[in-house]
């Protein structure tokens, strides 16, 4: 399975989880964990990784689809969501915060890890 087709065809959104170093986001039974530095933007503003009200405009995005994956390895992982927010992850290995960039755990299918180059 690709990682566009590991996230494009899911439930909405359900789960937003902070982990102490990294996030996931719950799509039911498609877990995405992100260990890289990551925004978040809306039709009205951007949001940096750690920038003020990032934690909540992660969180808003509950119960929003997937409408489309941009994926380029080691540069970005852009997901577009119903509501034409976006979230971005930054696959640069100076950006890095582990020796993983991103990880999908999908019910039924292979984990898909992107590591640091």
């Amino acid at each position: 399975m690709t990682v566009v087709a590991a996230l494009i065809d899911n439930e909405p959104l359900s789960q937003v989880v902070f982990v102490h170093d990294y996030v996931q986001l719950v799509f039911q039974d498609t877990t995405l964990s992100v260990y890289c530095s990551m925004s978040v933007a809306s039709p009205r503003d951007r949001i940096g990784w750690h920038g003020p009200g990032w934690c909540d405009a992660l969180v808003a995005l509950i119960g929003q689809s997937v409408n489309s994956v941009d994926y380029l390895p080691r540069d970005h992982l852009r997901i577009t969501f119903s509501d034409a927010s976006v979230l971005r992850l930054c696959l640069l290995a100076s950006r890095a915060t582990s020796d993983e960039l991103f990880k999908i755990d999908r019910l039924g299918s292979p984990t898909i890890v992107e590591q640091v180059a």
